[in-house]
Protein backbone atom coordinates (compact mmCIF):
# COMPACT_ATOMS: atom_id res chain seq x y z
CA UNK A 1 0.00 0.00 0.00
CA UNK A 2 1.64 3.19 -1.13
CA UNK A 3 0.72 6.77 -0.49
CA UNK A 4 1.41 9.09 -3.34
CA UNK A 5 3.70 12.06 -3.03
CA UNK A 6 0.73 14.42 -3.16
CA UNK A 7 -0.87 12.60 -0.20
CA UNK A 8 2.25 12.83 1.92
CA UNK A 9 2.73 16.45 0.94
CA UNK A 10 -0.87 17.22 1.87
CA UNK A 11 -0.46 15.59 5.29
CA UNK A 12 2.76 17.51 5.92
CA UNK A 13 1.11 20.79 4.90
CA UNK A 14 -1.86 20.10 7.21
CA UNK A 15 0.47 19.30 10.12
CA UNK A 16 2.43 22.48 9.46
CA UNK A 17 -0.74 24.58 9.38
CA UNK A 18 -1.99 23.00 12.63
CA UNK A 19 1.37 23.64 14.32
CA UNK A 20 1.39 27.27 13.17
CA UNK A 21 -2.16 27.71 14.43
CA UNK A 22 -1.24 26.22 17.83
CA UNK A 23 1.86 28.42 17.97
CA UNK A 24 -0.08 31.60 17.18
CA UNK A 25 -2.77 30.77 19.75
CA UNK A 26 -0.14 29.99 22.38
CA UNK A 27 1.78 33.20 21.64
CA UNK A 28 -1.41 35.22 21.92
CA UNK A 29 -2.24 33.60 25.25
CA UNK A 30 1.29 34.10 26.57
CA UNK A 31 1.27 37.73 25.36
CA UNK A 32 -1.99 38.28 27.26
CA UNK A 33 -0.77 36.52 30.40
CA UNK A 34 2.69 38.10 30.42
CA UNK A 35 1.53 41.49 29.10
CA UNK A 36 4.57 41.65 26.81
CA UNK A 37 4.91 40.29 23.26
CA UNK A 38 8.69 40.04 23.43
CA UNK A 39 8.56 38.18 26.71
CA UNK A 40 5.89 35.87 25.29
CA UNK A 41 8.05 35.04 22.26
CA UNK A 42 11.09 34.45 24.47
CA UNK A 43 9.09 32.12 26.72
CA UNK A 44 7.74 30.26 23.67
CA UNK A 45 11.30 29.71 22.43
CA UNK A 46 12.40 28.44 25.84
CA UNK A 47 9.38 26.12 25.90
CA UNK A 48 10.24 24.78 22.42
CA UNK A 49 13.80 24.05 23.54
CA UNK A 50 12.55 22.43 26.72
CA UNK A 51 10.07 20.26 24.78
CA UNK A 52 12.89 18.86 22.62
CA UNK A 53 14.62 17.62 25.79
CA UNK A 54 11.58 15.87 27.32
CA UNK A 55 9.33 13.01 26.34
CA UNK A 56 6.33 15.34 26.46
CA UNK A 57 4.88 17.04 23.41
CA UNK A 58 4.96 20.80 22.96
CA UNK A 59 1.15 21.24 23.01
CA UNK A 60 1.00 19.43 26.38
CA UNK A 61 3.71 21.69 27.78
CA UNK A 62 2.00 24.78 26.40
CA UNK A 63 -1.21 23.78 28.20
CA UNK A 64 0.63 23.05 31.44
CA UNK A 65 2.48 26.38 31.20
CA UNK A 66 -0.73 28.31 30.60
CA UNK A 67 -2.35 26.52 33.54
CA UNK A 68 0.53 27.41 35.89
CA UNK A 69 0.58 31.03 34.72
CA UNK A 70 -3.20 31.29 35.14
CA UNK A 71 -2.91 30.03 38.72
CA UNK A 72 -0.43 32.80 39.50
CA UNK A 73 3.00 31.25 39.09
CA UNK A 74 5.62 33.65 37.76
CA UNK A 75 6.97 32.99 34.27
CA UNK A 76 10.45 32.27 35.64
CA UNK A 77 8.96 29.57 37.89
CA UNK A 78 7.15 27.69 35.11
CA UNK A 79 9.99 25.84 33.39
CA UNK A 80 11.66 24.72 36.64
CA UNK A 81 8.28 23.46 37.87
CA UNK A 82 7.64 21.69 34.57
CA UNK A 83 11.11 20.14 34.74
CA UNK A 84 10.42 18.80 38.24
CA UNK A 85 6.92 17.64 37.29
CA UNK A 86 8.32 16.01 34.15
CA UNK A 87 10.98 14.21 36.17
CA UNK A 88 8.44 12.96 38.71
CA UNK A 89 5.84 11.96 36.14
CA UNK A 90 8.45 10.42 33.85
CA UNK A 91 9.81 8.33 36.73
CA UNK A 92 6.32 6.91 37.16
CA UNK A 93 5.94 6.19 33.45
CA UNK A 94 3.31 8.90 33.32
CA UNK A 95 1.75 10.68 30.41
CA UNK A 96 0.20 14.02 29.47
CA UNK A 97 -2.85 13.35 31.62
CA UNK A 98 -0.63 12.88 34.66
CA UNK A 99 1.22 16.14 33.90
CA UNK A 100 -2.17 17.86 33.69
CA UNK A 101 -3.30 16.40 37.03
CA UNK A 102 -0.07 17.38 38.81
CA UNK A 103 0.01 20.93 37.43
CA UNK A 104 -3.68 21.33 38.29
CA UNK A 105 -3.04 20.22 41.89
CA UNK A 106 -0.05 22.56 42.19
CA UNK A 107 -2.09 25.40 40.73
CA UNK A 108 -4.95 24.80 43.13
CA UNK A 109 -2.51 24.85 46.05
CA UNK A 110 -0.98 28.09 44.75
CA UNK A 111 -4.39 29.71 44.30
CA UNK A 112 -5.58 28.71 47.79
CA UNK A 113 -2.30 29.53 49.45
CA UNK A 114 -2.35 26.15 51.20
CA UNK A 115 -2.50 22.45 50.47
CA UNK A 116 -5.68 20.57 51.18
CA UNK A 117 -5.95 16.82 51.53
CA UNK A 118 -7.61 16.75 48.10
CA UNK A 119 -4.56 18.21 46.34
CA UNK A 120 -2.23 15.98 48.35
CA UNK A 121 -4.31 13.01 47.22
CA UNK A 122 -4.16 14.20 43.59
CA UNK A 123 -0.37 14.34 43.79
CA UNK A 124 -0.16 10.96 45.53
CA UNK A 125 -2.40 9.36 42.92
CA UNK A 126 -0.02 10.70 40.28
CA UNK A 127 2.86 8.90 42.00
CA UNK A 128 4.35 11.90 43.79
CA UNK A 129 5.05 11.12 47.47
CA UNK A 130 3.42 14.36 48.58
CA UNK A 131 2.80 13.27 52.17
CA UNK A 132 6.42 12.14 52.56
CA UNK A 133 7.64 15.46 51.16
CA UNK A 134 5.40 17.33 53.59
CA UNK A 135 6.57 15.16 56.50
CA UNK A 136 10.20 15.88 55.63
CA UNK A 137 9.53 19.62 55.86
CA UNK A 138 6.77 19.80 58.47
CA UNK A 139 9.05 21.47 61.04
CA UNK A 140 9.65 24.33 58.59
CA UNK A 141 5.94 24.67 57.91
CA UNK A 142 4.41 24.62 61.39
CA UNK A 143 7.38 24.78 63.74
CA UNK A 144 9.08 22.04 65.72
CA UNK A 145 6.69 22.02 68.71
CA UNK A 146 3.54 21.68 66.61
CA UNK A 147 5.29 19.14 64.37
CA UNK A 148 6.16 16.99 67.40
CA UNK A 149 2.53 17.16 68.64
CA UNK A 150 1.28 16.27 65.15
CA UNK A 151 3.61 13.26 64.95
CA UNK A 152 2.45 12.10 68.40
CA UNK A 153 -1.20 12.48 67.39
CA UNK A 154 -0.60 10.48 64.21
CA UNK A 155 1.14 7.73 66.19
CA UNK A 156 -1.76 7.57 68.66
CA UNK A 157 -4.20 7.34 65.74
CA UNK A 158 -2.26 4.43 64.24
CA UNK A 159 -2.14 2.72 67.65
CA UNK A 160 -5.90 3.13 68.06
CA UNK A 161 -6.48 1.56 64.67
CA UNK A 162 -4.42 -1.42 65.85
CA UNK A 163 -6.03 -1.55 69.32
CA UNK A 164 -8.41 -4.50 68.83
CA UNK A 165 -5.54 -6.69 67.63
CA UNK A 166 -3.20 -5.53 70.42
CA UNK A 167 -5.80 -6.56 73.01
CA UNK A 168 -5.57 -10.17 71.87
CA UNK A 169 -8.20 -10.03 69.19
CA UNK A 170 -7.71 -11.54 65.77
CA UNK A 171 -9.04 -8.53 63.96
CA UNK A 172 -11.75 -8.80 61.34
CA UNK A 173 -9.69 -10.20 58.47
CA UNK A 174 -9.68 -13.87 59.60
CA UNK A 175 -13.42 -13.76 60.34
CA UNK A 176 -14.17 -12.13 57.00
CA UNK A 177 -12.03 -14.75 55.25
CA UNK A 178 -14.03 -17.56 56.94
CA UNK A 179 -17.31 -15.95 55.92
CA UNK A 180 -16.11 -15.52 52.35
CA UNK A 181 -15.01 -19.16 52.22
CA UNK A 182 -18.41 -20.31 53.54
CA UNK A 183 -20.19 -18.12 50.98
CA UNK A 184 -18.28 -19.84 48.16
CA UNK A 185 -19.58 -23.26 49.28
Amino acid sequence: FAIGGAGIGGLAAKAGIEFNEMRENALLAFKTMLKDGGRALGFWQELETFARKTPFELPELVGASQRLLAFGFKVDQVLPILRDVGDAVGAMGGNADMVHRVTLALGQMKARGRATAQEMLQLTEAGIPAWDILADHIDEVIGPEKAARLREAMQRTIERLQLPKSQGGQGMTPEQAREAAQAKL
